[in-house]
C-alpha cells in the first residue's frame, strides 16, 4: 500500500526540495499533502475521468458511473457491480469510472481503480494515495511538478515526461472507453 505520505516524500525528492534518503518534516509534508489533494480536486473538477451527470437525490440511492450526486438526508451506496444498460449483464464499474457525492454537507469523489473504488477528498498522509497503484512513479511525478510552484527545485526532463505520461493516461482511460463504446 502506497500511502499519501510516500508520494509526497518521492516528489519531494524528485524535485530535490528533499536530499535524497530523507523525509520531509512535518510541516513539508502537510503542505504536500494540501497540493496532492488540490491535484487530485483539480483532476475531478476538470472532468479527466470523465463528465458526470448531476442528479439531486432526497431518498436512498444507489449510484451508477458518472453520477454527481446532491442528496439531503438520504444514504447513496457505492455499488461493487453494476447492470449493463446495453446487455442487461452484471460487471464490475469501468476502470478509472468516477462518481461524485455530497450528501449532508460532506463531498466525496470516488474513483473505480484496479478493483476497489478509491476514495478521493479527505485525504491525510497515513491514507492511502489514490491512483499510486497504476503507476507510483507518475503520480510523484505530477506530484513534483506541482510542489515546484510552491517550494522551489527542479524538475527534471523524466520527471516532466512521466508526469505528463501519467495525466494523458488517465485521461485516456475514459475518452479510450468512450471511443470504443461509439466504434462497435
Amino acid at each position: 500500500m502506497t500511502t499519501c505520505r510516500d508520494i509526497v516524500t518521492l516528489a519531494m525528492q524528485m524535485s530535490a526540495i528533499v536530499g535524497l534518503g530523507r523525509t520531509p518534516k512535518a510541516k513539508e509534508a502537510e503542505i504536500g499533502l494540501d497540493v496532492l489533494q488540490s491535484l487530485y480536486e483539480q483532476m475531478v473538477s476538470d472532468d479527466l475521468f470523465g463528465p458526470t451527470t448531476r442528479l439531486y437525490k432526497t431518498e436512498d440511492y444507489t449510484a451508477k458511473e458518472y453520477e454527481n450526486i446532491f442528496a439531503d438526508n438520504a444514504t447513496i451506496t457505492i455499488p461493487q457491480t453494476l447492470k449493463d444498460l446495453e446487455t442487461g449483464e452484471t460487471r464490475v464499474p469501468k476502470d478509472l469510472a468516477i462518481i461524485c457525492v455530497e450528501a449532508n454537507g460532506v463531498r466525496q469523489a470516488y474513483v473505480y481503480s484496479g478493483n476497489a473504488w478509491e476514495t478521493v477528498y479527505g485525504l491525510t498522509l497515513s491514507s492511502t494515495a489514490p491512483l499510486a497503484t497504476r503507476n507510483k512513479l507518475g503520480l510523484a511525478s505530477l506530484l513534483a511538478f506541482y510542489l515546484v510552484d510552491a517550494f522551489g527545485g527542479q524538475i527534471g526532463v523524466a520527471t516532466t515526461r512521466n508526469a505528463m505520461k501519467f495525466k494523458a493516461d488517465v485521461a485516456g482511460t475514459y475518452r479510450s472507453q468512450l471511443a470504443e463504446r461509439e466504434f462497435f
